[in-house]
């Protein structure tokens, strides 16, 4: 269902500097070694979002609240450019960095969530 998601070929930027494009596939193949070996538990909750949306283009910020092996917890924001088309719509590319310190979440984006 993940990968249904995306647009074929859609780029995904991970928080990893310097930066890197990966593919789904390369990204999914990630993850299922991760599962496999180090990553027993994710759990994911978005915090708070903003969208922007013209005729059949938008743009979303989402910030997250990730769980990993039931226990450590981090932050983040992930950006994704949508495209409609056909009645629904598809991820056309997804970024995404990780809350620090010194570069928190913005106020404004966890407003009414």
């Amino acid at each position: 269902m993940f990968k249904g998601d995306f647009l074929p070929g859609a780029p995904l930027y991970p928080s990893a500097r310097p930066v890197s494009v990966k593919s789904l596939d390369e990204f999914t193949e990630r993850m299922g070694e991760l599962a496999r070996t180090t990553l027993t538990s994710l759990h994911e909750r978005v915090i708070g979002t903003q969208i922007l949306v013209f005729g059949n283009v938008a743009v979303a910020a989402a910030a997250c609240e990730n769980t990993e092996n039931q226990g450590e917890v981090n932050r983040n924001v992930e950006m994704l450019l949508l495209v409609k088309s056909e009645g629904h719509w598809k991820i056309a590319a997804q970024a995404w960095d990780k809350e620090t310190n010194s570069v928190p979440i913005p106020a404004e984006l966890l407003v009414d969530f």
